[in-house]
């Protein structure tokens, strides 16, 4: 073994026990040492009343397919993401140890959902839906973390009626008029024709022709009710790849850049990190800057606690294989952010 080489391991060692250090024991497991996570969505679990047909010749529940495709699009967007998806069958093998070999699992359970279609002026809908996010420890196959996570969206569709309710008087379906009606003199009757049902009494019997139920999928995906359900899904993801308390990469800050030694320097501090683009780290991403904080209880089982503390905000300048420039962007003027403090990236960072 080369030189170069053992003082690489010996530096991968001393990073990752400070690593361990700053993470609480029960969060450990979701440090990554290196990029990539193998993840097993476990089939869905649909206790709302909701059900989604493929079509009106093809009867058959797709709500479950739905979830999974539209979930598994979100964890795709981190990319090394590597997705199993675990049928029926293949779940109680895989909770019991069985293949294949993930980091995690995840099993979602819809536990609640409401639906709204108040007619006032237009078609006023509401969903409301919430989800239970449970992870299963890879090696194990134990539950070790799960939330409670809702989604809600509403639209207003504004509809001035269908023709038979009108201002003052009837207007025969024949498009006659039987008298004279004095509100025909405005200019609202020429913008409206067959007149505005301000009350809504009756409604467009044609809006309702199918049951929210059991709706089709190609009108269900178009409405709020469903985009309800894609905003908790991405809050799901969201959650699984914060960078506090989901999983993430951790680096650390190596050096100064020489900048700092100029006449005059940058306004904003700038060294290197051990984060680079392998690690998924992009130019104007914002990591946090972490430290741990070591207490003595009084606890004979665990006399001594370690915990995360925030240190500041570092924004990503510049971009190379396995380190990056960043400048700090936002620290404690006490405890300022200096060198070996643990930069923290989530898994996912939208970089739009």
């Amino acid at each position: 073994m080369s030189l170069h080489r053992s003082i690489k391991l010996i530096l991968c060692i001393i990073l990752s026990y400070s690593t361990l250090a700053l993470a609480p024991s029960d969060a450990r497991g979701n440090v990554l040492d290196t990029p990539g996570i193998d993840i097993a969505v476990l089939p869905v679990i649909n206790d709302t009343p909701i059900e989604v047909w493929e079509s009106k010749y093809y009867p058959l529940d797709v709500f479950d397919q739905k979830v999974t495709e539209e979930f598994i699009a979100l964890l795709m967007e981190y990319p090394y993401a590597r997705i199993v998806t675990l049928t029926k069958e293949e779940e109680p093998y895989w909770l019991r140890g069985g293949a294949p070999d993930t980091d995690i699992g995840i099993r979602l359970h819809f536990y609640r959902l409401k639906m709204t279609d108040r007619q006032h002026l237009g078609s006023d809908r509401m969903g409301y839906v919430a989800l239970r996010m449970e992870i299963f420890d890879g090696v194990t196959r134990q539950l070790s973390y799960a939330s409670s996570i809702a989604g809600e969206d509403r639209r207003f569709t504004f509809s001035p009626g269908d023709g038979r309710i009108f201002y003052l008087t009837h207007q025969p379906e024949s498009g006659k008029l039987l008298f004279l009606r004095p509100l025909d003199l405005l200019p609202v009757n020429k913008m409206f024709p067959r007149g505005l049902d301000f009350w809504q009494l009756f409604p467009d019997p044609k809006e309702y022709e199918q049951p929210m139920r059991k709706p089709l999928w190609n009108s269900f995906k178009g409405t709020p009710y469903w985009n309800a359900f894609k905003k908790a899904l991405r809050k799901s993801r969201d959650t699984l790849f914060d960078g506090i308390s989901g999983y993430k990469m951790v680096g650390r800050i190596i050096s100064p850049t020489k900048d700092e030694l100029k006449k005059h320097p940058p306004k904003r501090r700038r060294y290197i990190i051990s984060l680079g683009m392998v690690e998924g780290v992009r130019e104007g991403d914002l990591l946090k800057v972490m430290r741990s904080d070591r207490y003595d209880t009084v606890d004979p089982e665990r006399p001594v606690v370690i915990l995360p503390t925030e240190g500041g905000t570092v924004k990503v300048l510049k971009v190379q294989s396995h380190e990056a420039i960043v400048e700090v962007v936002k620290e404690d003027k006490d405890e300022p952010i200096k060198l070996k403090d643990l930069v923290v990236m989530p898994l996912y960072i939208d970089h739009k």
